[in-house]
């Protein structure tokens, strides 16, 4: 009766081993920026770098980013025409996320607009009193998410190859005779997350039953062995 208790237990310990062969669903993520640095700049690489995906955790199902673009800088204005006008700038950069260099993995405008009614020249080019106007201190930024299909260069060992790129794209429009003067700074961020299922790793209670299993058969057979010895 004891043996066949025991038989059970090993029994039960081998079967939950074999059930510890389905790995879990797991992810793993890596996040890296530049700047904010002048535009225009390109493929200028993120740090701290993104590793790969290490195959030796399991099996990679799928891969996600969310990359932020930020601009900043100031917009500045002023109008030499005879008579009153408006004058609408845009400032603006374009900021991309590339892969290997050549890629765009994403990308995003960062944008704000500005509406400025002026007075004829008020004889000073200083983008300022009547005829000028000067906005600083802009930051702005912009966020896409999405999903990655193909896998190749976010696998093995090492890092990714995944660097910024950014230019300027501000202008601004209304007045014959325009003064504009753009100061352009961009830079991005960007987090990678690895989804996976992971390879199996027996679990604590599992290997402590299929342990305590064979412990038993062990000792019941000893004392067999004994009691035929006397």
């Amino acid at each position: 009766m004891i043996f066949n208790n025991f038989k059970t237990i090993l029994l039960a310990g081998t079967a939950l081993l074999a059930a510890t062969t389905t790995g879990q669903a797991a992810t793993l993520s890596f996040s890296g920026s530049f700047g904010p640095s002048t535009t225009n700049f390109s493929n200028q690489p993120v740090a701290p770098s993104i590793s790969r995906f290490n195959t030796a955790l399991g099996t990679l199902t799928g891969i996600s980013y969310s990359f932020t673009g930020t601009v900043s800088g100031f917009d500045r204005q002023e109008s030499q025409d005879a008579s009153a006008s408006v004058v609408v700038s845009t400032f603006s950069a374009g900021v991309s996320l590339m892969v290997g260099g050549t890629t765009s993995l994403a990308s995003v405008s960062p944008t704000q607009t500005f509406s400025d009614s002026f007075s004829a020249f008020d004889g000073v080019l200083d983008f300022g009193g009547t005829s000028g106007a000067s906005h600083t201190g802009i930051n702005i930024s912009q966020t896409t998410t999405g999903t990655i299909a193909n896998f190749a260069p976010f696998l093995g060992a090492g890092f990714v190859d995944l660097g910024i790129t950014g230019s300027g794209s501000s202008n601004a429009n209304g007045a014959g005779n325009l003064f504009s003067q753009f100061q352009t700074q961009a830079g991005g961020s960007v987090t990678i997350t690895y989804q996976y299922e992971a390879a199996a790793v027996p679990e604590p209670a599992s290997m402590a039953l299929l342990a305590a299993g064979c412990a038993g058969i062990g000792l019941i057979r000893r004392r067999r062995s004994g009691n035929a010895g006397n």
